[in-house]
């Protein structure tokens, strides 16, 4: 009897570990996708809201924060499902190979997406005060339309080689293992490093056009110049941020084989820190601009007033009226002087 009550507790203390475990993982994976929705649409109503912000450089970061929330909206459900949570219907052919085409697609377009950010800032310094004469929003469009076609057919590609893999109604991370060491880790080898090279050899480029043209420079197009080189260096620190976080699924990939006696958290780490950039993109670029911390401070307020101003509305008619006028004041004040800002990112 007392060997069969010790055991009965050790399957207790086994499955309290496994509920703890599960409960903190979800905790930090819904904590992310909140993070990763609210300061993703605060910077993307930012650029929308204000049109003096409507520059081609916010229209390619724009890009950049939809990909980012597409990202973390679709992805980060799809690993809750499959590694936290272990839904018994989360399984099959098509779940897997919807999971992983979505995981490699949105990869491929953050990747492309500050590849093309990073040729924005090399032409406007190298080129001058002849970038806005030869830069125009119809090409930054069909810019970021090219970034989303190549992902699409990249993706598509990638992904042909695995499509008659079926493990019948095995778990997405069985099929996950396959497709990446029959595909998708070539893939992501190829096109990852492909992409620091370039946005490298473009951050290098950047920096000699700049260093050539700094004696030349008047006071404000050196201010010019400045603003230039601080956004490129976003653009590659954001990119080392991610390469950063995407090293643990990069040696997760290749060094396991057998995923049945990998522990729960070594499953959970790689991916998570893979999406953590989503998140924390819109941060940065908003921490390293002084245009968009105005225009986030200012969205702020109006939000603040405007609640302020409907919670006085069931008290008085006077002061609802005084609020409007104060917010219609306002809206006005934050235009004007958004206009005079530098706006670049």
């Amino acid at each position: 009897m007392a060997i069969k009550f010790a055991g009965q507790q050790m399957n207790l203390s086994g499955t309290d570990y496994q509920c703890g475990t599960q409960s903190a993982q979800l905790f930090l994976v819904i904590s992310l996708l909140i993070i990763a929705f609210v300061a993703n649409t605060i910077l993307w109503t930012i650029i929308v809201r204000y049109k003096a912000l409507r520059t081609i450089p916010n229209i390619l970061l724009a890009n950049l924060v939809i990909v980012d929330m597409l990202s973390a909206l679709a992805n980060l459900p799809l690993f809750m499902l499959d590694v936290v949570i272990f839904n018994v219907w989360f399984t099959g052919q098509l779940t897997a190979f919807a999971t992983v085409f979505a995981y490699l697609l949105f990869i491929l377009l953050k990747l492309y997406s500050m590849v093309l950010m990073m040729c924005d800032r090399y032409a406007a310094i190298s080129q001058g005060m002849a970038y806005k004469q030869w830069i125009s929003k119809r090409k930054a469009l069909s810019g970021i339309s090219c970034v989303w076609l190549s992902g699409i057919t990249i993706t598509s590609c990638a992904m042909l080689p695995v499509w008659s893999v079926n493990l019948g109604s095995s778990r997405v991370q069985e099929y996950r293992a396959i497709y990446f060491t029959r595909s998708i880790r070539y893939c992501l080898l190829s096109k990852l490093p492909l992409c620091v090279v370039v946005i490298a050899v473009l951050s290098l480029a950047t920096y000699c056009s700049m260093h050539r043209q700094v004696s030349q420079l008047q006071e404000t197009l050196e201010r010019r110049m400045r603003n230039e080189a601080r956004a490129a260096t976003t653009i590659v620190i954001v990119l080392l941020a991610y390469v950063i976080c995407f090293m643990p699924s990069i040696v997760f990939t290749l060094a396991v084989r057998d995923l049945g006696t990998i522990n729960q958290w070594l499953l959970f780490i790689p991916p998570y820190f893979a999406f953590l950039t989503s998140a924390f993109d819109p941060i940065m670029f908003i921490c390293r601009s002084k245009s968009l911390q105005s225009a986030c401070a200012r969205l702020l307020r109006l939000r603040r007033n405007s609640v302020m101003c409907s919670g006085n509305r069931s008290t008085a008619t006077h002061s609802n009226a005084t609020g409007r006028l104060f917010t219609v004041r306002r809206v006005y004040h934050d235009s004007e002087n958004l206009r005079s800002l530098d706006l670049r990112f």
